[in-house]
């Protein structure tokens, strides 16, 4: 056995990309993915880069990697590709390679989700600043009382015809965290907090189905600590949720995956705990079409 040695460098550590977010577009020819630079906090930036899945050309960057660039999502044609940087969401059109912004929310874009008719998307913000955000910024009052500075991040539904951007009032105060729209083009499943704080907003965590036209919410009852990775999938003619939470009741503890199988209407039934006894601790779900997720 040969050994091998490197030596670190300091160019090593501050000079070193990695490569994130991959995706593939959906005719299954392309891979978009992001390079991020290593090093502090304040320095950190990343540039969108494309390459062939047949490994028949060079990869090529798509922007110039002076910003964050955060993870990437294909358009249903995949002949664009939407990303969130400088805080707002971004379409990148690989025919003549030119970017375009389309969202001006003063408030920044925090997530977003494309629907699959390719005309709308599902896009996490908080409030835009108002009248006494803009006093404080400008006198340079950045004191932050616990409970009362935080905004919770809403869904909002973005047209992207008209750019209207209208929020879902259904959900309240609630902070949401995480949103999937059914394969079918049905509705999304939303998970949200009770408030924006993690410490004690992610212990109110709640399930929820918000028809993307409508905006009418359909509550599906609490889930547990740090619920994540909510996935759809199909079996016959029923459609189930599945999602990763910490395994009740305890708030410290392993992952596990539950379940449920979602109504036309009325309460939720039980969600299973579907790896109960197994000696695993999932870390994410990932959605295969409309067939089971893997772990």
């Amino acid at each position: 056995m040969t050994e091998v040695s490197m030596e670190l460098l300091a160019e090593l550590v501050v000079d070193s990309v990695v490569p994130l977010y991959p995706v593939v577009s959906p005719d299954g020819c392309l891979v978009a993915y992001a390079v991020r630079t290593v090093g502090v906090r304040e320095r950190l930036v990343s540039a969108l880069w494309l390459a062939d899945t047949a490994g028949g050309s060079t990869p090529r960057q798509l922007t110039d990697g002076s910003r964050w660039v955060g993870a990437p999502q294909w358009a249903p044609d995949s002949g664009s590709l939407y990303f969130v940087t400088g805080r707002q969401l971004h379409r990148l059109r690989l025919g003549d390679g030119l970017a375009e912004e389309v969202t001006a929310w003063r408030g920044g874009v925090a997530g977003f989700r494309l629907l699959a008719d390719g005309r709308a998307v599902a896009v996490v913000a908080v409030d835009e600043p108002d009248a006494e955000d803009e006093r404080r910024r400008a006198e340079g009052d950045d004191a932050v009382v616990w409970g009362e500075c935080a905004r919770p991040a809403r869904l909002r539904l973005l047209d992207l015809d008209s750019g209207e951007l209208r929020s879902v009032a259904g959900l309240g105060e609630r902070h949401v965290v995480e949103g999937v729209q059914r394969p079918d083009g049905g509705p999304l499943a939303v998970l949200s907090w009770a408030g924006p704080e993690e410490d004690s907003g992610a212990f109110a965590a709640e399930l929820h189905l918000v028809d993307p036209h409508t905006g009418k919410v359909h509550d599906l009852g609490p889930v547990g600590v740090d619920a994540c990775s909510a996935t759809w999938w199909r079996s016959g003619d029923t459609w189930h949720l599945s999602y990763l939470a910490v395994t009740p009741p305890g708030p410290v503890g392993g992952t596990a995956v539950f379940d449920i199988t979602v109504p036309d209407a009325g309460p939720a039934p039980e969600h299973r705990n579907l790896t109960a006894g197994m000696a695993v601790c999932p870390t994410e779900l990932v959605q295969v079409a409309e067939g089971t997720p893997l772990a």
